[in-house]
């Protein structure tokens, strides 16, 4: 137990404070303070998003708008992105949408 709370002597790659996550929620609280709130939920979970997302990509080495395309386009900065599914049709294959009779 005390060797996990004194891991920051062993590893230096471990910051000494948390003044990286604190820096990370400081632009939330003061757009919270500043507008007075959200006015929906779905609001704030989306501005929650993109600052994660815009967050985790700075950490990453990546630009804002390459986060939040990477996010989008892959689901997550962090996971790989999805095997190609095995219903697609191989190239050269028919294409063409079916209409419903």
């Amino acid at each position: 137990m005390l060797a996990q709370l004194l891991v920051v002597m062993s590893d230096r790659e471990v910051p000494t404070t948390n003044n990286g996550s604190e820096q990370a929620l400081r632009m939330s609280s003061v757009f919270r303070k500043v507008t007075n709130g959200f006015r929906v939920e779905w609001g704030a979970e989306l501005y929650g998003g993109v600052r994660t997302a815009v967050a985790m990509g700075r950490r990453q080495g990546l630009m804002s708008l390459a986060a939040l395309r990477t996010t989008l386009e892959e689901g997550s900065i962090l996971s790989p992105p999805p095997a190609p599914s095995a219903e697609r049709p191989a190239s050269g294959g028919n294409t063409q949408p079916t209409t419903l009779s």
